[in-house]
């Protein structure tokens, strides 16, 4: 009998957005999105300019300081990923 390697592809999403809301990511939207991201089990990054930071902290997303109007990425891993990224566009737009 042969051997065979399963290996799960797991697929990354990558998203570029314009922060609409209203304060930028201030302290709500920031908890939003990291409950988000505990809820779809997802591994979610914010970029903004230089600095990247998992969205699992809140305080790391409050210290980027992104404003509205401000332009970031969003890099996703996880089984429902696109999913997780619309429900992300509600809460930043």
């Amino acid at each position: 009998m042969q051997e065979r390697n399963i290996y799960k592809l797991q697929t990354m999403f990558y998203k570029h957005l314009k922060v609409e809301a209203p304060g930028g990511l201030h302290t709500r939207p920031c908890a939003a999105l990291s409950k988000l991201a505990k809820d779809y089990k997802v591994s979610c990054f914010l970029v903004y300019k230089d600095q990247k930071v998992n969205v699992s902290s809140i305080l790391d997303m409050l210290c980027l300081c992104v404003q509205q109007g401000d332009e970031i990425s969003l890099e996703v891993d996880g089984e429902n990923a696109d999913m997780f990224i619309q429900d992300v566009l509600l809460v930043i737009q």
